[in-house]
This record gives C-alpha cells, structure tokens and sequence, in this order.
C-alpha cells in the first residue's frame, strides 16, 4: 500500500471517529448541599453548605458563587450557583437565605386596654420587629399615649421596655418611659402584659398596667 492511501485511510478514519462523537448539547447539573430554604437568626452566623456539579461530557466541574448574606440585617437573601461545561454550556441554581428576628411571630395589631389607677383607656397597638437586632420588637401605643412608638426586648417570654423619651400628649411634651412585663398565650390570644412607669421632667411619675391581646392565631 502506497504511503499516500495509508494517509488517506488514516484520513477517513479519524474522521468517521470524530463524526461518530456525540456533540456535547446539554448543560450541567447542579445539585444543592443541604436544603434549597435555610432560615437564619437575625445576628446569628450562616456558613453556606455549597453545591457540586457534574456534566455528562467533562464530570464533576466547578458550582461558584459569589453572593454573600448581612446576617445583621433582617430580609431574603439568594446564594446563586453557576456552572459552565467544555463547551460553553451554564447552569445555575439558587439558595434562598431567609434572615428573620425570632420575634416576628408576635407581628400584627393588638387592642390595647391600660388601667391607671381608676381610670381605663381602650385603643389599638401595632407592633413590628426590628430588622437589626433580634428579639427586638417596636410598637405603637403604650401607657396612655395612643400615638407613642416605643420599643422593646422578648427574651424567654419576658418583655423588657428600657427607659426613653417619647414627645407626645397634647400639649406636646417629653414623656419618660419604661416597663416589665410577660407575653403569653391564653385560649388562642396571644396576650402582652407590661406593668409600666410613666414620669415626665417636672417630676411626676404614673405607675400602671397595659393588656395588649390579638387573637385568632
């Protein structure tokens, strides 16, 4: 056999070979290490459990991120993973990070009742959580001034109200106040119970009770 078949039969067969190759057509995998929702506490640590990849052409490759979550910051976070084969192919996978306050549970309005002595006001509370520090809760309504927004501090089902100032009152002026008091569920109400201490700059100091209650939970 001449040296010019040889070559041409070595031709044909490197390109039946190649012709019979399959052609890479399909993108990688991603499978997710751990659950595709993770919730997270509000100023806690999150170390992300990451992802592996595999195409069917090249095997195990490379699932990058670079997202990062604020886990000092309240809200939903994505961890998106991205993977890209030989042949240009990309595939990508998402991980929803959801950064909450442990006491969101008690969110919504309340009907609020405070006893001062012989006399008892009725009005409705809001409360709201903060998106920076857990356990901590903010909320409209409390001792006798239906407008103040005052916040506050749940640990283990004790409420906690540090001293501070709020203007309010007509006529307007500085009011100082602070509290102790429970939250607790009684016959499907969730139930705020705070013995509260109310003193303005002249001097005088009223000591009373707040109920807040929301049902239907």
């Amino acid at each position: 056999m001449s040296k010019k078949s040889s070559t041409f039969i070595l031709l044909l067969i490197t390109l039946f070979f190649f012709s019979c190759k399959k052609k890479d057509t399909s993108a990688p995998t991603i499978t997710l290490k751990g659950d595709a929702t993770v919730f997270v506490q509000l100023n806690g640590t999150y170390t992300d459990s990451g992802a592996e990849a595999f195409d069917e052409h090249d095997g195990t490759i490379a699932a990058i991120t670079t997202d990062t979550i604020n886990a000092n910051f309240a809200g939903i976070y994505y961890i998106v993973y991205s993977a890209t084969d030989a042949a240009g192919h990309q595939t990508d996978a998402t991980r929803s990070v959801i950064v909450r306050n442990d006491a969101d549970q008690y969110v919504g309005n309340y009907s609020g009742k405070t006893v001062l002595g012989v006399n008892t006001s009725y009005f409705q509370f809001s409360l709201a959580t903060s998106t920076t520090l857990n356990n901590r809760i903010w909320y409209v309504g409390y001792a006798t001034a239906n407008n103040a927004v005052i916040y506050a501090d749940i640990r283990h089902d004790t409420v906690s109200v540090p001293r501070q100032s709020v203007d309010t009152g007509s006529p307007l002026q500085t009011h100082f106040y602070s509290g102790l008091g429970s939250v607790k569920i009684i016959s499907d109400t969730l139930v705020f119970e705070i013995n509260y201490t109310d003193s303005i700059p002249a001097g005088t100091v009223s000591n009373g009770i707040s109920t807040y209650k929301k049902s239907n939970l």
